[in-house]
């Protein structure tokens, strides 16, 4: 693919790209009669990080579906990035709940948006320059389609902004510097690539334009170099900079999502960020929902779930502990229609990790 036209005047060529990969998947669980203030569901927009499983039904042959993807809690691969379960996954029980009042009585994640634009730039050999030419069409990218789920009845939008991409196994391995000052001496990681996941949003415009709508920005970024920056605190001892799998980045080389025999994991998944090169292991997604659901942290303006009713938010297990009432993705029904591009754009999606998927989408656009 020809490297994008970072110089366009015009936001709507990447839009629609963007819109090419993305995925709406539709979480559901039931609303306690006693609990008004619940959503009854979860609408996300994403790619592999919030994939449950999309991509293998496509693509049969897709590297996430094969071992050693799904080790830690379904062993064996179900199409999800990482070793078990993603943000998505990680408290409610699935329900076929009705569809009536569908949009403003659910919770909309729009993102993180751009961290594939930016790894695809960073593959083409764009200079950190050129790249941050990019940062303005993403965030435009953004603004139009907050607005567009907006028009049609979203009231309540979380916005996240992306992750340090400096410190990403897979980056680290193949843009790798010879000067010192190009790395953050307390995490390692590289401060110049770190600049772009510094998300520059439009949301205090799109509040003056929507008052009616509550839309939260949550922070990613420094929900995950809090990690960083004290990892043994997280209990990662085991690699914080180095993936799990051999061949997934760090000291194990620069491919990533190599399922099969090639892909070696590591002994204990919970110990580290990163599983493969770039998604990372259930123990992180379950340390950011954490924060953000239970604790409240990194979202302006302040949004604690579980702050409201305890109904709404089953509280988030410890970093190694098995929900055993995630029922297996075999059981879920299939919803939803998926659209795939390939490469880039817009890593979209993530994971609060409050709900349970309600299955993977069958169909393609």
């Amino acid at each position: 693919m020809a490297p994008p036209n970072c110089c366009s005047p015009s936001p709507l060529p990447l839009i629609r790209f963007l819109v090419g990969i993305l995925s709406a998947v539709l979480l559901t669980f039931p609303r306690p009669a006693s609990t008004a203030g619940c959503f009854k569901s979860v609408i996300s927009f994403g790619d592999s990080i919030a994939d449950t499983g999309n991509f293998c039904k496509l693509t049969p042959a897709g590297s996430m579906c094969s071992p050693p993807y799904g080790e830690t809690f379904f062993h064996r691969p179900t199409g999800r990035s990482s070793d078990a379960r993603n943000r998505l996954e990680q408290s409610s029980s699935p329900t076929t709940a009705g569809c009536s009042n569908l949009f403003n009585t659910s919770l909309f994640l729009l993102g993180e948006i751009g961290g594939n634009d930016y790894n695809y730039a960073l593959g083409l050999k764009m200079t950190t320059a050129r790249i941050q030419e990019l940062v303005p069409l993403v965030v435009n990218s953004i603004g139009s389609a907050l607005q567009e789920i907006i028009k049609l009845g979203a009231t309540t939008i979380l916005v996240p902004g992306n992750f340090p991409i400096g410190c990403i196994p897979y980056i680290l391995t193949n843009f790798r510097s010879s000067n010192p000052q190009d790395y953050d001496s307390s995490t390692g990681c590289l401060v110049r690539l770190n600049q772009l996941a510094e998300l520059q949003i439009e949301l205090n415009r799109s509040r003056k334009l929507h008052p009616h709508a509550n839309i939260i920005y949550v922070d990613y970024y420094n929900a995950m170099m809090r990690i960083y920056a004290s990892p043994k605190r997280f209990g990662f001892t085991g690699g914080v900079l180095k993936a799990c799998c051999e061949g997934g980045g760090g000291g194990g080389g620069g491919s990533i999502l190599g399922g099969g025999p090639s892909m070696r994991p590591c002994d204990e998944p919970s110990t580290y960020v990163n599983w493969d090169g770039i998604h990372f292991t259930e123990a992180t997604y379950r340390l950011i929902a954490k924060a953000v659901v239970e604790e409240g942290l990194f979202t302006s303006p302040a949004f604690n779930l579980s702050s409201s009713s305890s109904s709404c938010v089953r509280g988030v297990t410890a970093a190694n502990g098995r929900n055993s009432t995630f029922p297996d993705r075999d059981s879920l029904p299939n919803r939803g229609v998926g659209l795939i591009v390939q490469p880039a754009a817009a890593m979209v999606l993530v994971n609060l990790l409050f709900l349970v998927v309600v299955g993977g989408m069958s169909s393609s656009g």
